[in-house]
Parts: C-alpha cells; structure tokens; sequence
C-alpha cells in the first residue's frame, strides 16, 4: 500500500474490521456480534432480500435445544414463537424441521434432527455474513486482482484468436468500438449489463445507447430515429403510447 501511494478510506477500514470480527466471532460459534450486524444494518439486509435473520434465529434456538436443562426447552418454545416463526416466511420447511426438533431436547444428537448439529448450518451463516456485507456495502467479496487474473486466463483462448482476426482485416486495435468475437466468461465473472434492442436486435454500443420511451419500454437510439422520422410522433413497439423524440430518455446500464 506505501509503495502504490494508495489509500483506503476509514470508512471502508472500519466495515472490514467490523465483518472479520463477525465472521471470527462465528468461527468460535459466538452469535452475538453478528446478530448486533443484522440489528445495525436491518433495513439495508432487508431491502436485499437477506435471510441472514432467519439463519441466525435458527442457530440460536438449536443452542437451546442443545442443553440438558429441561428449562432451556421452554426458553426454546418461547423464541420460536418470539423470533424464529416472524422471520420464517420463507423457510417453511426448514421451519417444520425445527418444530419437530423441539421433541428431541438435550438429546438432539441421537434424533433424526442430529444433522441440524452439524457445522453446515455454521458455514452457511458465515458465507450469507460476507455476501451481504458486500451486497450492502458495494465493496466486492473477492480480491479485483484476482478477479481480473482468472478473467484474463479464462479470455486469452479468444484474444489469441481477436488479435489474428484484427490482423487479417488490417484494423487497429485501439480502434475497435467493440470485439468482434464474444469472449465467453461465466456468470460469476460478468459485471456488465448487455442490452438487445426488441425492435432491431442489435447489442447497445457507446454510439447507440439505449433510451428510455415516456411509456417505460427501451429500444436502441438508432430504433428511435426510424420509428420517429422528419420528427413526427411515433408508436412505441411494444405498447401503444405515443410519443416525440424528444420526449425519451438516454439510459445508463
């Protein structure tokens, strides 16, 4: 980092710290600092449609059930009821499953629930702690170093092949708008949204961008100016609202 004169900010310092200590704290099947995350950051996790809730209300009332106490079964009856069933909705069976564990107390091991004790359940909330800590922070999970790396090894089959192609054809390199061979990548490795015009079919380009009609429908600039010409007004393709040219909208994706 001295060598680069690079600098991070306290701000991105500080988030990272935080998520390590939880994510640490989880490795020693400690709950609290991660249930204190979710409180602190409720609204965001819940605008991203996290489950992490649910998933640590889950482990929290298998802790009851894992005590001898006879005591510590009704504590466990009184949180399902409490915090497990509200955050459920989407994790019916999963919510039946611990409903029926409820028989098992202080013996959970020796039930046919025994595999709720195993360190999957674990592993599962620490991998939903880092994925929405970088969902609700905007920082990448992964190193971008690389990231880029295996993109680039993944890519260079079909560089070797463009740069033969761009050759042939006498073009320069620095030249080209757009690659004319499709690099294929995997879905973790796409970072950018394509658009196909309805109307022409065509990819969107940095010379015909996509635009946004009055009625919510996209097509192409270029679909724009065919459609609206000398002009006149002109039908969306997809709806039958009218409309002007002047009256869209450039969209960045």
């Amino acid at each position: 980092m001295d060598d680069s004169a690079a600098s991070i900010p306290a701000e991105t310092t500080s988030h990272l710290v935080e998520i390590h200590g939880v994510l640490d704290a989880l490795d020693k099947h400690n709950l609290v600092p991660a249930e204190r995350w979710f409180e602190k950051r409720r609204k965001a996790l819940e605008r991203v449609g996290s489950s992490l809730e649910f998933q640590l209300a889950r482990l929290r009332f298998l802790r009851f059930l894992e005590s001898a106490d006879p005591g510590k079964r009704r504590e466990a009856m009184m949180y399902a009821r409490e915090r497990v069933m509200p955050v459920a909705g989407r994790h019916m069976r999963e919510l039946q499953e611990l409903m029926g564990s409820l028989l098992w107390s202080g013996n959970l091991e020796a039930s046919p629930y025994s595999h709720l004790l195993s360190l999957e359940l674990w592993t599962r909330v620490k991998e939903s702690v880092a994925v929405d800590a970088s969902r609700v922070s905007g920082l990448s999970r992964e190193s971008i170093l690389s990231v880029a790396f295996r993109a680039g090894i993944l890519a260079l089959p079909t560089l070797v092949k463009m740069a033969a192609v761009v050759r042939g054809s006498n073009q320069e390199w620095n030249g080209m708008q757009e690659l004319p061979l499709e690099v294929p990548l995997p879905p973790g490795l796409r970072y950018h949204s394509m658009f196909s015009c309805p109307v022409s079919r065509e990819p969107s380009t940095l010379d015909n961008p996509p635009v946004l009609l009055k009625c919510g429908h996209v097509v192409l600039r270029s679909s724009v100016s065919r459609l609206a010409r000398n002009g006149s007004r002109f039908k969306c393709p997809t709806c039958p609202v009218e409309q002007m040219e002047n009256e869209t909208m450039p969209l960045t994706l």
